[in-house]
C-alpha cells in the first residue's frame, strides 16, 4: 500500500460539448445505418446523402464524445436551445450496454418540454469513462416527422494523474 501525502496540484475540468439538431443526421452507432434526427431526408442537412433514412419511429443512437482513457466523468447537463417540434422526442445520454441500451448520465430528457437537466455521478453508476468509453445519446422519436429542434449536450470530466497548476505553498 502506498503511502499517502497531500497533493499541491490541481486540474482544470474539461467540457465536451456537442450540438444535435433536427436536420442532422448520422450513422446510427447500433443499427450501422445512417439516420436522420427525426426530420425528412429532403429537409436534412444532407439530402442527397446516400442511404439515409429518416430517423423518426425509433431510437436513433448518435455517437457524441469519445472520451479519453482515465477520463472521469463528473457531470454534465442538456440544455433546449430550441424545443423538438413534431415528434414526442425523449434524450437519454450515456454509454451503450451490452444489451444496445443506453447506460444513462441522463434518462427521459423531454427536448420538446425541458429547459435544462443537469446531471452529477451518483453511486449507482460507474464513475465515468475510466476504461475509454465513448458517450452516445439514444434520441427516441414517434411517428412524426421534425420540423425544429436543437439541444446542446455537455459532460464534465477529469483525467486520472493529470495536473494543470501546481500550488506553490
Amino acid at each position: 500500500m502506498a503511502k499517502i501525502i497531500s497533493l499541491r496540484n490541481a486540474q482544470y475540468p474539461l467540457v465536451a460539448h456537442q450540438v444535435l439538431n433536427f436536420s442532422d443526421w448520422c450513422v446510427d452507432a447500433i443499427a450501422g445505418t445512417k439516420k436522420t434526427l427525426g426530420s425528412t431526408v429532403v429537409n436534412s442537412s444532407a439530402p442527397s446523402e446516400p442511404s439515409l433514412t429518416n430517423g423518426k419511429n425509433g431510437l436513433v443512437t448518435i455517437p457524441l464524445f469519445n472520451m479519453p482513457l482515465g477520463a472521469i466523468i463528473i457531470g454534465g447537463s442538456v440544455v433546449t436551445e430550441t424545443a423538438w417540434a413534431g415528434p414526442t422526442a425523449v434524450v437519454d445520454v450515456g454509454q451503450v450496454a451490452a444489451e444496445g441500451a443506453i447506460d444513462s448520465l441522463i434518462t427521459n430528457f423531454d427536448a420538446a418540454a425541458t429547459t435544462v437537466a443537469e446531471f452529477a455521478v451518483s453511486t449507482n453508476l460507474r464513475l465515468g469513462c475510466k476504461a475509454g468509453y465513448n458517450l452516445y445519446a439514444g434520441l427516441t422519436l414517434s411517428n412524426v416527422d421534425s420540423t425544429a429542434g436543437r439541444i446542446h449536450i455537455f459532460v464534465k470530466y477529469i483525467i486520472a494523474g493529470k495536473a494543470n497548476e501546481v500550488v506553490p505553498n
